[in-house]
């Protein structure tokens, strides 16, 4: 948003959006925008993409191999003690 206020990019406004708010896009940044939603989908698939790729790698990748699936300790390493 701050980039369309620049004119850096242009704008795409979505007309059936507009019904959100002004505090929306102040305290949330949801504006009735097609590259601001766009940008905010992209980061939401990041973070939940992330935290899936996370669990695969902690519970089923070593299911598959196998071996156990990764445990929170409760007490520090035998190395470090």
């Amino acid at each position: 948003f701050e980039m369309q206020q620049a004119n850096w990019i242009g704008t795409a406004s979505i007309s059936w959006l507009s019904w959100l708010p002004d505090w929306a896009g102040t305290w949330l940044s949801i504006f009735p925008d097609a590259y601001v939603i766009g940008a905010q989908l992209v980061g939401l698939f990041l973070v939940l993409g992330s935290y899936a790729f996370s669990r695969y790698q902690a519970i089923r990748l070593p299911r598959k191999q196998g071996l156990p699936s990764y445990q929170l300790r409760t007490a520090p390493p035998e190395s470090m003690r």
